[in-house]
């Protein structure tokens, strides 16, 4: 009950701080109005450039592994990932298949952005007990009809040194690392490996 009546309180705090915004607001000249409008939007037009221009700086070119959380014996190496329309991190590493490290367990195919989704890919890698790890690692796509491995965000964890802790990331979008988009010779080279 006590924090409804204080959200009350809050509520008619801005009522009357905004009643006041749209008295100065009215009391003002047009062209007063306009010129801070025009001022407001520069400045938050200069402050978007910089926010992007600093993102793009925070990209590394550095090489990185994407290991399995769990076991850490599912490794692929940053030159052997790439992005599919901007948004699907993917390995192109097909020795993950063929060698059997992951495995997938094929659901009812389901189609976005010209992407067949396959099913969920588990880890085969071994624990220190002997037991086999199984964790989730992402998803098996079809692009063109050739299946990859794409990379689950928040089944994996980014690794740049062994002697440093995994960093874990939520959202691809948040990782600092540039990976390339998938060209038609990764496609070819990917397809003469199976």
């Amino acid at each position: 009950m006590e924090e409804v009546v204080k959200r009350e309180e809050n509520n008619k705090k801005k009522s009357v701080i905004m009643e006041q915004a749209i008295q100065q607001v009215s009391l003002m000249k047009d062209s007063e109005r306009i010129a801070l409008i025009l001022e407001y939007q520069e400045k938050n037009m200069e402050l978007l450039t910089l926010l992007e221009e600093q993102e793009k700086c925070s990209f590394k070119t550095a090489d990185f592994q994407v290991v399995c959380r769990k076991c850490r014996q599912v490794r692929i190496n940053s030159f052997n990932m790439r992005t599919i329309l901007g948004k699907y991190r993917i390995s192109i590493d097909r020795n993950l298949l063929t060698n059997k490290f992951i495995v997938c367990k094929p659901d009812k195919p389901e189609f976005m952005d010209e992407l067949e989704f396959v099913g969920k890919t588990y880890c085969c890698g071994k624990l220190p007990s002997g037991a086999t790890c199984g964790s989730q690692l992402g998803l098996m796509i079809k692009h063109k009809k050739v299946p990859f491995f794409n990379v689950g965000i928040k089944f994996i964890g980014i690794l740049t040194d062994d002697s440093k802790p995994l960093l874990l990331c939520k959202q691809w979008k948040k990782m600092t690392y540039d990976i390339e988009e998938l060209s038609f010779d990764d496609i070819k080279n990917y397809i003469k490996e199976m």
